[in-house]
């Protein structure tokens, strides 16, 4: 098996001269694309549509409009309906950056609004170093699960206590906040307190008498005793006592108004199904209406695998602006500060500095057009992740000094240039933003052309979702191997793809996790299954990082000119049309006719591609027989053979399952 991209001849290979990319143009993608928004707040980028800014009293004038999104979730934040506030989107959507840049709006309005020069109260914890990336899918005993869970509530607690302990001594606490505990529970005053208040009182019975009498140094140091005592044997009472203390500040302190006192966990998708359903059962008990606020921000699939519909809950559903519309605001910003992007140490040049800025400057009306098949490939390439679409962008800067100085630059260039990312040819990696559907790692044989291609349509067909027991077995009956099915779902999952998504775990290793997973195509899987995955740009570029048996290819051939590319594609579709027709006609033979109708609907996966494919290679022939009419014979046997295997593809539809499919009028040219 040889990579189709070393079959190749190719007269401009040389990476020498024009022909060269400036390798340091990656250090300025990277300034440009991805500013320090928390640092830099004039950098953040407001979603759509956009709206004056609220009324408050306090609130920053520098900013003078926000999005209506923004307003809501502002107003969510300030005047709390619900103890937990849970923000909803697909990972890279913007949730964490949408919610510090209110956040740093709260506490503007805050520092000039409030009383007594009392500081905003917030607490944010980040769950993606303990994830289960870390821990693998391992099963664990029960002892360990309960070591686990009680590390991350000890995790939430240290970072609760430091916070507070900022503006409460240990005078107040353990004085003033513990006889408060005590009056009120012998009071019958707040049923909220009483777990906490209980556990004190076993602990230290003399507390009834002394909640009320003068209170001294010794006492000081006995009560830190006991809290010493009590903290290891219990993290849900820690917890609890903790919400406690914050709610006894927002009463003291903010006179009751809870939207001043914030608890952020982040990333919680990245722990285990098991470890999930554990922080959130505490939250969820120790969330009360007079306490701070807890802020979940989740995926989607993880919100809706945990069952989360509480009536403590509000869910809102993030909504920002797209990856195309961060992409060209950061565009248009470099572009209109310049001055401020040329800094030596970048490694750059001030000659190679002008080129990418002259360049940048010919495509931005192109980038910023209502419309367009570049806007469209972001879109469907990025799905709502806003980061993958920026790292996709980086392509921009990563093109050859040729390239940046030719006279036409059109849209398809662009697409190429992204997908590339800075190689004379596409070389897919575990980092790569673009994913080869057509190439699944740890498989040597025709299958790993056309497994993920085919989970992908299979998703599709289910609506979108499948539980993976039915995919395992569906694929199983299909005739690809269990480790094939595995390999094609991890290159699916993976961080820098996120094609699908699953509501467990996001890598399967020696397992299959805990066997209860659904998965789901994302914003960005539904792009490849219904666009890119037959986009002819698309193809083009990584089927060159595809591998075929070079027995039934030519030796070396050439690939310069737009003939000689379409015939190699040509080729390609070949490969991909007999692979499939071969996987299909055996599980019809096993299985029938009605199971794949029934699986995977009335259609071969590589009809629709070489349908697709076949109407774009039809019109790129048109344009170019129009410009170069001295070449008509020659292009008019390119569209000949691939006009032989679309009629073959429509053939082959009827004759293994059955359905003669409507057919595309062919192109002639005369």
């Amino acid at each position: 098996m040889k990579r189709i991209g070393d079959l190749l001849l190719q007269k401009n290979k040389t990476t020498t001269g024009e022909h060269r990319y400036i390798k340091a143009a990656e250090n300025l993608a990277n300034k440009v694309l991805f500013p320090e928004v928390d640092k830099d707040e004039d950098k953040y980028i407001h979603g759509k549509p956009q709206i004056e800014s609220p009324k408050i009293p306090g609130f920053p004038q520098d900013i003078t409009y926000i999005s209506e999104y923004e307003a809501m979730l502002l107003g969510k934040l300030l005047n709390p309906s619900n103890p937990v506030l849970c923000i909803e989107g697909p990972a890279g959507s913007g949730k964490t950056t949408t919610l510090n840049y209110l956040l740093s709006v709260i506490r503007k309005i805050h520092e000039t609004s409030f009383e007594n020069n009392v500081g905003l109260l917030s607490a944010n914890i980040d769950f993606r170093r303990h994830s289960h990336g870390e821990l693998g899918t391992i099963k664990l005993s029960l002892d360990n699960s309960q070591k686990v869970i009680d590390n991350l509530i000890n995790e939430i607690c240290m970072e609760l206590y430091s916070r507070c302990k900022e503006f409460i001594k240990d005078k107040e606490e353990y004085g003033v906040f513990w006889n408060e505990i005590i009056k009120k529970y012998k009071g019958h005053e707040n049923s909220d307190i009483a777990h906490v208040a209980r556990r004190l009182l076993d602990e230290a019975p003399e507390l009834y008498d002394t909640c009320s009498m003068p209170f001294s140094n010794e006492e000081l140091n006995k009560r830190k005793a006991i809290m010493d005592g009590l903290k290891p044997k219990s993290s849900f009472w820690h917890l609890s006592y903790l919400i406690l203390l914050w709610r006894y500040w927002i009463e003291t302190r903010y006179k009751g108004h809870r939207g001043k006192a914030f608890v952020i966990l982040d990333n919680l998708d990245s722990l285990s199904p098991h470890l999930q359903r554990q922080i959130l059962d505490f939250v969820m008990k120790a969330a009360n209406y007079e306490g701070p606020i807890f802020v979940l921000a989740l995926r989607p699939e993880t919100r809706m695998r945990q069952g989360l519909a509480d009536t403590l809950l509000d869910v809102i559903i993030q909504d920002g602006p797209t990856p195309m519309d961060v992409v060209c605001e950061r565009v248009k910003h470099f572009l209109s500060t310049s001055n401020k992007f040329f800094i030596p140490t970048l490694g750059l040049t001030e000659d190679q500095f002008k080129l990418i800025h002259n360049f940048l400057t010919r495509i931005h009306s192109q980038l910023a057009s209502g419309d367009g098949i570049f806007k469209d490939f972001i879109n469907y390439a990025a799905g709502r992740n806003i980061r993958l679409g920026l790292i996709i962008a980086q392509g921009l800067f990563l093109t050859t000094i040729a390239d940046m100085t030719a006279e036409e630059l059109s849209q398809h260039f662009l697409i190429r240039s992204c997908i590339r990312q800075g190689e004379q040819q596409f070389s897919g990696s575990v980092k790569s933003p673009v994913e080869n559907i057509f190439h699944t790692n740890g498989i040597t044989d025709d299958a790993r052309l056309l497994v993920k291609f085919r989970i992908l349509k299979f998703l599709e067909h289910n609506d979108g979702e499948c539980a993976l027991s039915i995919l395992r077995s569906t694929f199983v009956l299909f005739g690809y191997q269990e480790n094939y099915i595995k390999s094609a779902l991890n290159d699916l999952l993976r961080n820098e793809c996120q094609i699908i998504r699953s509501d467990g775990y996001d890598v399967f290793r020696d397992d299959w996790g805990d066997e209860q997973e659904t998965l789901y195509l994302t914003a960005k899987g539904k792009g490849y299954a219904e666009n890119i995955i037959f986009d002819t740009n698309y193809i083009q570029e990584v089927m060159l990082d595809c591998r075929i048996d070079e027995n039934k290819w030519p030796v070396q051939a050439p690939f310069d000119y737009l003939s000689e590319k379409l015939t190699v594609l040509r080729l390609f579709l070949r490969d991909l049309h007999r692979i499939d027709s071969e996987e299909v006609e055996s599980f019809v033979k096993r299985l029938r006719i009605g199971k794949y109708h029934e699986l995977f609907g009335t259609r071969l996966l590589t009809l629709t591609a070489i349908q697709k494919v076949y109407q774009s290679v039809g019109k790129i022939i048109y344009a170019t027989v129009n410009k170069h009419p001295y070449q008509r014979d020659n292009y008019r046997e390119i569209l000949d053979e691939f006009t032989s295997l679309l009629r073959q593809a429509e053939h082959s539809n009827k004759r293994i399952i059955g359905i003669e499919p409507e057919p595309i009028d062919a192109f002639e040219i005369r």
